[in-house]
Protein backbone atom coordinates (compact mmCIF):
# COMPACT_ATOMS: atom_id res chain seq x y z
CA UNK A 1 0.00 0.00 0.00
CA UNK A 2 2.56 2.88 0.78
CA UNK A 3 6.39 2.86 -0.10
CA UNK A 4 9.92 4.13 2.05
CA UNK A 5 10.87 7.16 0.85
CA UNK A 6 14.25 8.22 1.28
CA UNK A 7 13.55 11.34 3.05
CA UNK A 8 13.49 11.58 6.83
CA UNK A 9 11.58 13.82 9.24
CA UNK A 10 13.16 14.92 12.40
CA UNK A 11 11.18 16.98 15.25
CA UNK A 12 11.99 20.63 14.99
CA UNK A 13 13.44 20.73 18.88
CA UNK A 14 12.52 24.65 19.45
CA UNK A 15 8.81 23.81 18.61
CA UNK A 16 8.83 21.24 21.41
CA UNK A 17 5.93 22.98 23.30
CA UNK A 18 3.70 23.82 20.46
CA UNK A 19 4.35 20.16 19.46
CA UNK A 20 2.85 19.21 23.27
CA UNK A 21 0.13 21.47 23.13
CA UNK A 22 -1.13 20.36 19.53
CA UNK A 23 -1.34 17.17 20.67
CA UNK A 24 -3.26 17.75 24.07
CA UNK A 25 -5.85 19.53 21.54
CA UNK A 26 -5.58 16.29 19.20
CA UNK A 27 -6.57 13.77 22.30
CA UNK A 28 -9.59 15.90 22.64
CA UNK A 29 -10.46 16.17 19.34
CA UNK A 30 -9.96 12.36 18.90
CA UNK A 31 -12.11 11.73 22.54
CA UNK A 32 -14.77 14.12 21.26
CA UNK A 33 -15.54 12.02 17.62
CA UNK A 34 -13.72 9.31 18.39
CA UNK A 35 -15.47 7.34 21.26
CA UNK A 36 -19.21 7.44 22.67
CA UNK A 37 -18.47 8.12 26.25
CA UNK A 38 -16.90 11.04 26.24
CA UNK A 39 -18.65 13.93 27.84
CA UNK A 40 -17.12 17.37 27.70
CA UNK A 41 -16.91 20.72 25.91
CA UNK A 42 -14.74 21.94 22.20
CA UNK A 43 -15.77 25.59 22.65
CA UNK A 44 -11.66 26.46 22.98
CA UNK A 45 -10.24 24.06 20.82
CA UNK A 46 -10.84 26.72 17.46
CA UNK A 47 -9.62 29.47 19.81
CA UNK A 48 -6.77 28.03 21.19
CA UNK A 49 -5.79 26.13 17.22
CA UNK A 50 -5.98 29.97 15.81
CA UNK A 51 -3.99 31.42 18.74
CA UNK A 52 -1.33 29.04 18.06
CA UNK A 53 -1.13 29.46 14.32
CA UNK A 54 -0.89 33.37 14.78
CA UNK A 55 2.13 32.17 17.35
CA UNK A 56 4.25 30.46 15.01
CA UNK A 57 3.27 33.08 12.05
CA UNK A 58 5.36 35.19 13.85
Amino acid sequence: MTGLKPKVFTPNTRAHATYRKLYTLYKQLHDAFGTKEWNGNLYGVMKQLIEIRGRVRA
